[in-house]
């Protein structure tokens, strides 16, 4: 599925508002990839996750986020 696709799925109307709150998003879920990628191996065990899977999370791509 090409990106743009993926968007149109994601995102049926894309007007004004509905663009700006994409963009939003994006910038939301890329601020709590940067706060995963700070946390101790401590803190991660904490909520269940490896240092490798927080890792792997922080080096996702900003665009790379699930539809809501």
């Amino acid at each position: 599925m090409t990106a743009l696709a993926q968007k149109l799925i994601c995102h049926p109307r894309l007007g004004t508002s509905s663009v700006l709150a994409g963009i939003t998003y994006r910038l939301n879920v890329r601020a709590q990839r940067r706060a995963l990628s700070r946390l101790t191996p401590s803190q991660l065990s904490d909520i269940g996750l490896s240092v490798e899977q927080a890792e792997a999370e922080a080096r996702r791509h900003m665009f790379d986020v699930p539809c809501v």
